[in-house]
């Protein structure tokens, strides 16, 4: 991974790496699959990242897992998983948790409840 490229080259390049669709605005979202969940959070911590690509795949992550809650899909075990992802990455992921725990509407964001819950 080259530290020169820009943010953009940097997202196309993490795109073309997880094979998602590249887009510059809303990419975590748009990407969002709560079936590569777990996939995404070990990519976040054991790959070689640019800071760029570490905060824009924190945003997937996020998305993701909201994603998985709106479908019912985390079970106990997973979403302890989560959070354990969480609590290890929360200085980084900061940004996001601060975004999504902002966010009102519970049943179409159940992860505000899940951060908010951590946060206590």
């Amino acid at each position: 991974m080259s530290t020169d490229l820009s943010p953009e080259e940097l997202l196309r390049e993490l795109s073309e790496r997880l094979g998602l669709r590249f887009q510059t605005q809303d990419w975590g979202i748009l990407n969002s699959d709560p079936d590569r969940l777990e996939e995404f959070v070990h990519f976040y911590e054991t790959a070689d990242l640019a800071p760029t690509q570490r905060y824009e795949l924190g945003a997937l992550v996020l998305a993701s897992a909201n994603d998985a809650l709106v479908k019912q899909d985390l079970d106990e075990n997973r979403l302890q998983q989560l959070e354990a992802f969480i609590a290890r990455n929360r200085a980084s992921l900061q940004t996001h948790i601060d975004y999504w725990a902002g966010l009102a509407r519970e049943l179409e964001f159940p992860i505000a409840g899940v951060l908010k819950r951590l946060d206590q």
